[in-house]
């Protein structure tokens, strides 16, 4: 009874079926998740706790579980699939399985644990939605940067004072004279060709509040003036 307890209030469902895939212990949780009446999936196969469109592979990957002849789900491995309720409606499920070997008394069986992860499911979802928003908005300002007549970067310093550029618009060797890979390779040759004497008033007005950022966005009003370097005759 002291066992049966602790099957019956476990937060997962477990499932403990013959080598037929005969459901032979069905703890509260399963029919909850299943929505199935009490009883009522006892001695029943477990293909019907599976969507209508896998049951035929269901039963062959079982059988090549326990043959042991293809680890189709390796014992004790979580797996991704879809439960089929009662109603027919679908859920995504995460799948642990186990061996129980025969004593003498009992058959070798199956141990199977399911756990609803639609809250999970969701989250990925959303997850990837906002990813993909966030994506959108990022080409969108690449895009937008790129038809400007202007060099636009971001310039980002870490705590340690090392500085790199997230982004560095397509501009920036034309207006700047130096290469996107450069100023990556280099962060400080993005002022390589500003003209000398408007170099240090330039990194004064800069180095305030590259060490101590300002919150949300700010602008620093000056004047750069770069050298314009010819070869030939």
């Amino acid at each position: 009874i002291w066992y049966q307890n602790i099957i019956e209030s476990a937060p997962d469902g477990i499932i403990v079926l013959n080598t037929a895939g005969v459901m032979i212990l069905v703890n509260s949780m399963v029919y909850k998740l299943f929505r199935y009446e009490r009883d009522e999936l006892i001695g029943e196969n477990v293909d019907i706790l599976v969507p209508k469109a896998l049951r035929s592979m269901h039963g062959i990957k079982r059988d090549l579980f326990l043959n042991n002849k293809v680890i189709a789900h390796p014992i004790g491995d979580e797996i991704n699939r879809m439960g089929e309720r009662k109603d027919g409606t679908l859920f995504p499920v995460e799948i642990g399985l186990s061996m129980l070997t025969e004593d003498g008394l009992r058959e070798q069986c199956i141990c199977a644990t399911i756990r609803d992860i639609s809250i999970l499911k969701n989250s990925e979802n959303e997850l990837r939605k906002t990813m993909a928003s966030v994506e959108f908005a990022r080409q969108q300002m690449i895009d937008m940067s790129n038809s400007l007549p202007l060099a636009i970067f971001q310039l980002a310093v870490s705590p340690d004072g090392t500085r790199h550029y997230p982004f560095i618009s397509s501009k920036v060797s034309e207006v700047l004279g130096v290469t996107a890979e450069e100023i990556q390779e280099d962060a400080f040759a993005i002022w390589e060709n500003v003209y000398l004497h408007a170099l240090a008033p330039t990194q004064q007005t800069l180095h305030p509040p590259l060490n101590r950022p300002p919150t949300g966005e700010s602008h620093l009003p000056g004047e750069l003036i770069y050298r314009a370097t010819t070869t030939g005759n």
